[in-house]
């Protein structure tokens, strides 16, 4: 019979794997050294992971839901597309600046070489809602027909960069700043 996983456990172990790619990244990640600052025997990593690449995959999965359910909630389709797409910048704004390492490890990992592709398809598949927003509004042509990765990295690019200055105390963002970035946003997409 399996065990039973404890959910205290698994976050423990994303945790501890979070702050160790943050400060030595992912090649010189060790499961022993994950189960260490975890508290927990490299045993029981074990347990919940078959290796680095499935730990690493799976906080990838994890962070990425919680980020996507943070930004979606509210989220209604049928809602115009302006108030649909200053809620989805807004929240995408702030669930990453309220989280900047979070952020920035799955920033980094998306463009690393232990992203598999089954998770990439997955974490592609949860922003299916924003892909169909951007549709929406370029069907209304109220958005530049461009191509829709286009379109996407050039309104989180921004963020991140955002994210970064404000993690590193160079720039205080508030609620002025935000509004500013957002019309920066807007008008670098709108028809």
């Amino acid at each position: 019979m399996a065990r039973e996983k404890d959910i205290d456990k698994l976050h423990a172990i994303y945790k501890a794997t979070l702050q160790l790619v943050l400060k030595q990244g992912f090649s010189g990640l060790r499961m022993g050294d994950v189960a260490k600052e975890a508290g927990i025997a490299t045993g029981t990593v074990y347990i919940y992971f078959q290796d680095k690449n499935d730990l690493i995959n799976q906080l990838y999965l994890w962070l990425k839901s919680r980020n996507v359910e943070a930004y979606m909630l509210g989220y209604d389709a049928s809602k115009p597309f302006m108030n649909n797409f200053r809620q989805l910048w807004y929240q995408y704004a702030q669930v990453s600046l309220a989280a900047p390492q979070e952020s920035a490890f799955l920033e980094q990992y998306y463009r690393s070489p232990f992203l598999s592709e089954e998770v990439r398809n997955t974490a592609e598949n949860m922003l299916k809602p924003i892909y169909e927003l951007l549709a929406k509004g370029k069907a209304e042509h109220l958005v530049k027909d461009f191509p829709t990765e286009l379109l996407i990295a050039q309104l989180m690019g921004p963020i991140h960069e955002l994210v970064k200055f404000h993690a590193e105390g160079k720039f205080s963002v508030d609620e002025i700043v935000l509004e500013q970035a957002f019309r920066l946003a807007w008008d670098s997409i709108k028809s």
